[in-house]
């Protein structure tokens, strides 16, 4: 077999048309693509040069604030009286316990600083005379044996950042300085302050979050005092960058072809914050670029795609509209007709669609009607089971009372028996108000406690406004006899029964009947509400009420229905929904 689409000249005139605007894209993508692409690279190099360079001199100006609060709480401890009292007492034992607690109080004052971790200060003869609680101890030893301390002691009282101190899994920076005697101007001791790396390294936090980039801020010796990469703070940066230290300030920028050095170095200090971007991060970029160029061509693509399937569209519109009424026919609407008045091949098609939904019309009318009748019979059927059977039942009663009783009683009983039935045939009709219905049960107790000769009682609670609402005619009567000749015919005690109509929502109505009677075993109640909501066969003596069950399904619909629940000893309860049906 051939494959149709062997030859262009077989294809669909839309598929065509798809394919020919395609290929006009094509040349227009390619040249764009060729230019974006030769100037990206310079665009993306200046892009990181200006966003970096802003970046690193913020940086740049919070660390200065940062150095500078550092600056003056050193110089707030070199210049405090007791610390300066304290420092001058030779004996630490004949330190007045006023004066230690005052230098106590303006040390942990300064402590108090979420960034200031440990304080410590020590004499001239490096012997600790105040500290806070927190003791961070110092991996060169004492102070006295520290290679960094000639240093210090020569800076004339200025401080010094010394190094990053390991402790507790993370750095804290030490800062040094000599305190000077006021009045002498010579060395009294010495201030170390514990300073949290992590205020200097929360400066650079808030810059993107690439595992690529590092950032880290280095002293004048090029040492790491503080990274986005734990492991570089305090070893030299030269063991992990080709970077050497600062020989001017302000900002730079250099590269070694693995990595691009962006950095700014402070004119005060001398230290230098670095910004390392691996150049596979550029690289990185120019791809991304690519692909947004790639993106763009195909957004131009898919606009030239649409104005295609537009014009295709218009040319198959038609055929389309006759689709899309025939999946209406498909899931049931039969009212629609085709609207195309051509004289092409599409409006002969037209044409026999209409002709085919009104024959399809036709015979549906047909098959309602038929089954309306049908169900009118049934209708019928059973009414007409239902209404000898109880007129044979009350004439045998007459007969029965006839011999046994006087005139009076038979009276009465041929009265009621009267009453029934004119409400019963009510003229032919199938829909009576519940308020009929109530009279005819009425009468039918009657009759029924004058044969049991008033051995029960029987209750009747009706919703007044439901009373001129329409019903089925003769659904109560066989339910309530359902429930003497069953429930309470040949109990030991008193019978009663209890009749409740009343709404079950805005259009239901539920009628209860309710006898304390001999019940239904288990086994029994079952089956008989399993013939009730299936509509199987009627199960052996529930004859009547099957039938009840059966018009009420016929008028209301399958969702309504009769319910029993019983207990065997205690009594029966029949629970009946049917339609509102308004006056």
């Amino acid at each position: 077999m051939k494959s149709a689409f062997a030859h262009p000249n077989h294809w669909p005139l839309r598929t065509r048309l798809i394919i020919l605007f395609l290929l006009i894209a094509i040349l227009p993508l390619v040249l764009l693509m060729r230019v974006f692409y030769a100037n990206s690279k310079q665009m993306i190099a200046d892009h990181f040069t200006v966003n970096t360079r802003l970046s690193l001199e913020l940086i740049d100006s919070k660390l200065d604030s940062v150095l500078a609060g550092v600056e003056e709480n050193t110089v707030r401890l070199y210049a405090d009286a007791d610390i300066q009292t304290l420092l001058r007492i030779s004996d630490p034992d004949n330190v007045d316990i006023s004066t230690y607690n005052n230098a106590m109080n303006v040390i942990n004052d300064i402590k108090s600083r979420k960034e200031i971790y440990s304080i410590q200060i020590y004499d001239r003869q490096f012997r600790i005379r105040a500290q806070t609680q927190e003791w961070v101890p110092l991996d060169d030893g004492r102070p006295a044996d520290a290679a960094w301390l000639p240093d210090v002691l020569n800076r004339e009282g200025k401080t010094k950042w010394v190094k990053a101190v390991p402790y507790r899994g993370g750095h804290l920076l030490l800062v040094a300085r000599a305190i000077n005697d006021l009045d002498t101007f010579r060395n009294a001791g010495l201030l170390l302050l514990f300073f949290d790396e992590t205020e200097i390294s929360r400066l650079f936090a808030d810059l993107p979050a690439d595992p690529l980039q590092v950032i880290f801020v280095a002293d004048e010796n090029g040492a790491v005092l503080s990274s986005s990469r734990a492991d570089m703070i305090g070893k030299p940066m030269s063991d992990f960058y080709d970077l050497r230290p600062a020989s001017r300030s302000g900002f730079g920028q250099s590269d070694d072809g693995d990595n691009r050095y962006y950095y700014m170095t402070n004119d005060e200090h001398g230290w230098r914050i670095v910004h390392v971007i691996p150049n596979q991060m550029v690289g990185r970029k120019l791809v991304q670029t690519k692909l947004l160029a790639i993106g763009l061509s195909l957004i131009g693509i898919g606009v030239i795609v649409l104005l295609s399937v537009v014009t295709s569209k218009w040319i198959t519109k038609p055929i389309t509209a006759l689709k899309n009424l025939m999946l209406r026919v498909q899931d049931g609407d039969y009212t629609v007709r085709s609207e195309l008045f051509r004289r092409d091949e599409i409006g002969r098609l037209s044409h026999g669609f209409n002709a085919m939904i009104n024959r399809i019309n036709e015979q549906m009318t047909k098959i309602v009607e038929e089954q309306r009748k049908k169900t009118e019979w049934e209708l019928h059927a059973m009414q007409m089971q239902i209404n000898p059977h109880f007129l044979y039942n009350s004439l045998e009663i007459i007969k029965g009372m006839a011999e046994r009783r006087a005139v009076h009683p038979i009276t009465e009983m041929t009265l009621n028996l009267a009453e029934f039935y004119r409400i019963a045939l009510s003229r032919g009709k199938d829909v009576i108000t519940i308020r009929d219905e109530l009279q005819l049960l009425e009468h039918y107790l009657n009759i029924q406690s004058m044969f049991l000769e008033h051995a029960f009682d029987s209750y009747v609670e009706v919703d007044e406004e439901l009373l001129d609402c329409q019903m089925l005619k003769l659904i109560l009567q066989p339910l309530v006899e359902n429930a003497i000749q069953h429930g309470i015919k040949g109990l030991d005690r008193r019978g009663y029964i209890e009749v409740v109509v009343s709404r079950e929502d805005d259009s239901s109505i539920c009628i209860e009947i309710t006898d304390n009677g001999h019940g239904i075993e288990s086994g029994k109640l079952a089956a008989i509400n399993r013939s009730l909501t299936d509509g199987g066969d009627a199960y052996a003596g529930s004859y009547g009420i099957y039938n009840v069950n059966q018009r009420i399904k016929l008028f209301y619909g399958n969702s309504r229905g009769l319910r029993y629940t019983s207990a065997e000893g205690e009594g029966t309860t029949v629970r009946a929904v049917i339609g509102k049906i308004e006056n």
